[in-house]
């Protein structure tokens, strides 16, 4: 298997590994590799204002600025569950709900302050 067709189902296993490694604010309710270059963290928030979500793709990441751009998978999943899931984040950082109930972060603002 290639690098690229791997790279959602690799992150997707890094996740939930990072989120059992201790303790959480936020409950992961999902991680599913949606295409193999698409991963969908479901959680819940920390300040407890519902169901979150975090959408990330490949390209994004790659196009990111060193620090994302230049981690591992491990580095990434670390970032997404530390600072994507339960660093509290303001409402703005948020699309406003979808028809589940998910506000899904902004990806590119998320990467754009984080990197």
């Amino acid at each position: 298997m290639t690098e690229q067709s791997d790279w959602a189902t690799q992150l997707s296993a890094a996740i939930q590994s990072q989120s059992g490694a201790r303790p959480r604010t936020a409950e992961l309710y999902s991680v599913r590799a949606v295409s193999p270059n698409v991963v969908e963290i479901i959680h819940s928030d920390p300040g407890g204002r519902g169901v979150r979500g975090i959408r990330i793709d490949r390209t994004s990441v790659l196009s990111a600025r060193e620090r994302i751009s230049d981690s591992s998978i491990v580095e990434l999943a670390f970032d997404l569950v530390y600072i994507g899931m339960e660093e509290p984040k303001p409402e703005e950082d948020f699309l406003p709900p979808d028809l589940d109930g998910v506000t899904w972060l902004r990806l590119a603002r998320w990467l754009d302050k984080n990197s």
